[in-house]
C-alpha cells in the first residue's frame, strides 16, 4: 500500500490539531488547578490569622477543608493539631502532630515543634511520650525569639515525673 501525498497533508494535520487540543486541555487544567491553589492558600492564611486571634473553633473548619485538597501537607496537618489541641481535642491533636512528623521527619529538628508536641502530649496525659519528645527539646539549640524555652521544658518536665 502506497500513501499518496494527500494521506501526508492529512496525518500532518491530524497531528497538529492532536497537539493543539492537547496544548489547550493542558492549558484549562492548570488553570482550573491553579485557581483551586490559590483558594487553599488564602483559606491557610485566614486560618492563620485567625489562630493569632485565638479564634480556633473559626480556624477548624478551614483548616479540615484545606486538608482534604492537601492531604500530603505537613504543615496543614501541624496547625490543624495546634488547633485541635487548643479546642480541647488532644488525642485528635496528637495524631495529627505524629502524622506531620511523618511526613516530615525533619520537624524532629525544628525546636518549637517539638516543644509544641511535648506540650499537647503532657495535656493529654501521655506522659512517657512526652518525656521522649522532650529529651529531644534538651538537645536542640532553643530558638533566638524564645529566651525561656529551657524554662518551658524543664516545667513541661516536672509534669511529666
Amino acid at each position: 500500500m502506497e500513501i499518496k501525498e494527500g494521506h501526508v497533508r492529512y496525518i500532518v494535520i491530524g497531528m497538529i490539531v492532536v497537539i493543539i487540543l492537547s496544548f489547550w486541555y493542558a492549558h484549562i487544567a492548570g488553570k482550573k488547578q491553579d485557581e483551586q491553589y490559590l483558594k487553599s492558600y488564602n483559606q491557610f492564611n485566614q486560618a492563620v490569622q485567625l489562630m493569632a486571634q485565638n479564634q480556633f473553633s473559626e480556624v477548624k473548619p478551614l483548616l479540615k477543608e484545606v486538608e482534604e485538597k492537601h492531604p500530603n501537607s505537613a504543615l496543614v496537618k501541624r496547625y490543624l493539631g495546634l488547633t485541635l489541641a487548643n479546642v480541647g481535642e488532644l488525642k485528635p491533636a496528637i495524631i495529627k502532630m505524629k502524622t506531620a512528623l511523618n511526613l516530615n521527619p525533619y520537624l524532629v529538628e525544628d525546636p518549637i515543634f517539638m516543644l509544641q508536641f511535648a506540650e499537647i502530649l503532657v495535656f493529654a496525659g501521655e506522659k512517657k511520650e512526652a518525656r521522649l519528645v522532650l529529651e529531644r527539646c534538651k538537645t536542640l539549640p532553643p530558638p533566638a525569639d524564645m529566651p525561656d524555652y529551657q524554662q518551658k521544658i524543664d516545667a513541661l518536665v516536672q509534669e511529666t515525673l
